[in-house]
């Protein structure tokens, strides 16, 4: 008999969907690469649970198959507090969003699905079950507010789960509101590279309002210090701030 596993209503990604990184990952624009991380990695205990009543060949294989597991966590919010400081080393760091609809999405296996939050576990896997990707898509509704998209591949063993990313599915970038300054000019120095190669890129800020206790993104109007090339410096016009609708 096969296991039940919730689903939601079919929906199609959003045009853009997020990345919280630690300001140290803007090396993923040295290699154009980005990392599909394995369940062991995630901060959710209970996540990718392949366990189930079963005899111990297939809680072998359940385990190999879990194993062989790589996720690229994204979301649908480039503006969550409790996101920029879990994931984005309390608001230093930075957010990449991601065209939905450019080609290194349609590649095998990486079209992104959302999560389904339950209240409860899925039942455990039968026996004479195989285990399937989808499992990886099921999160307690503690974590609803991530709002997670997910994309789940299979690696074989020895494989890097360092992919290749493609210039053109690179959207948007998103400054954190802690930023160092030398981080900010070594991402702006990467979006002036990559324009280079015709990738159009808008730059955000993350600006937090205190009167609301949420942050807000708005186009930002940092620019390269034109008499240091950038050397860690950066200049933003006065009165030039653009908030983005």
């Amino acid at each position: 008999m096969a296991t039940t596993i919730p689903s939601g209503p079919l929906r199609r990604p959003p045009t853009i969907l997020y990345k919280y990184f630690r300001p140290e990952r803007l090396d993923i624009f040295d290699t154009m690469t980005i990392r599909f991380s394995h369940p062991s990695q995630f901060n959710d205990t209970f996540d990718c649970g392949y366990s189930g009543n079963a005899g111990a060949r297939e809680i072998i294989q359940h385990f190999h198959f879990r194993k062989a597991l790589g996720i690229l966590c994204l979301t649908e919010s480039a503006d969550n507090h409790l996101m920029w400081v879990h994931y984005a080393e309390n608001h230093t760091g930075f957010v990449a969003g991601f065209r939905t609809t450019d080609a290194w999405f349609g590649l095998s296996g990486m079209m992104p699905q959302p999560v389904v939050y339950t209240s409860a576990p899925p039942p455990p896997i039968d026996r004479y079950d195989e285990p399937t990707p989808e499992r990886a898509l099921i999160k307690s509704d503690a974590w609803k507010y991530e709002k997670e998209w997910r994309c789940v591949r299979m690696f074989e063993k020895g494989e890097s789960r360092d992919v290749q990313l493609f210039f053109p599915a690179v959207a948007q970038l998103v400054i954190g509101s802690k930023m160092r300054s030398h981080d900010t000019a070594r991402l702006l120095g990467i979006v002036e590279s990559l324009r280079e190669y015709q990738c159009d890129i808008q730059v955000f800020d993350s600006v937090p309002n205190r009167r609301t206790w949420t942050f807000e993104t708005r186009r930002s109007p940092k620019v390269l210090c034109g008499k240091c090339q950038g050397d860690g410096f950066i200049h933003v016009p006065e009165g030039s701030e653009t908030r983005v609708q």
